[in-house]
């Protein structure tokens, strides 16, 4: 721990400039009072104005997907993802995955909503899967007091809804949940699990899976590897590429 406080170092891009902290999961995932084991690492500001711009999406993503809307603390978030979704200046937050801002909603705003929009709207799959990659580097730093190498890309292999996962992904769901308990931070807004994987490669010592899970409800799967030299580039690292951080 000593090491990890002498060392600043922006765990995202290993920058040493300007170095604060970041919340990993979003803070805004945690209605108030918040709690008080929420995780911090060490960021720069650039990949901290940057990175965090997708956390709205992501949570509203969350809060009102059937899988988790039920959730007490997805309930309370609920108003607030509503008047972000529906601020004129909300711009690209609230699309594809809403397209609320031009409608009149009547009486009881909560109870007019198409909860049922996962069957028919497709998710930002790219922004969802770039807060996951975010929080699994973060949590890697947290986990081993490592920083994950650049040439390391985060796989999203099982998302969404557990219940639809592939058989050998629920396998690894299994294997993982069976190892041990979750490390859980209020309350089941978010859990997760890890364990390292078998290396498939000579030196590839930071491969490992992990499971995140949120509101008890939405969970993904992820490994964290190295790519092949030969590995398109659109599956390294989302904010390695050069141009991400621009977008």
């Amino acid at each position: 721990m000593a090491a990890k406080k002498k060392e600043k170092r922006c765990v995202y891009c290993h920058s040493s400039e300007d170095v604060s902290r970041d919340h990993i999961p979003p803070r805004s995932l945690f209605p108030k009072p918040r709690p008080s084991n929420l995780i911090t690492v060490p960021c720069c500001r650039n990949c901290h104005e940057k990175l965090t711009e997708k956390d709205e999406y992501f949570r509203n993503f969350l809060i009102f997907s059937p899988q988790c809307r039920g959730h007490v603390a997805a309930r309370q978030l609920q108003k607030s993802g509503l008047r972000s979704l529906q601020d004129p200046n909300a711009g690209e937050l609230s699309n594809p995955l809403f397209n609320f801002r031009n409608r009149r909603w009547p009486g009881n705003l909560l109870s007019s909503l198409p909860f049922d929009y996962g069957a028919s709207v497709a998710p930002d799959d790219e922004r969802i899967e770039a807060v996951i990659e975010r929080i699994i580097v973060g949590l890697f730093w947290k986990e081993t007091d490592k920083y994950l190498p650049l040439d390391y890309s985060v796989d999203v292999v099982g998302s969404y809804d557990s219940t639809y996962m592939e058989w050998q992904v629920q396998q690894s769901v299994r294997r993982l949940q069976n190892e041990e308990a979750p490390a859980d931070i209020g309350e089941g807004v978010f859990q997760y699990w890890w364990s390292w994987a078998e290396p498939t490669q000579p030196g590839e010592t930071h491969r490992s899976d992990w499971m995140l899970q949120f509101y008890e409800g939405t969970t993904f799967l992820c490994r964290v590897a190295r790519h092949q030299e030969s590995m398109n580039p659109s599956h390294q690292r989302l904010f390695a590429l050069p141009g991400y951080l621009g977008r």
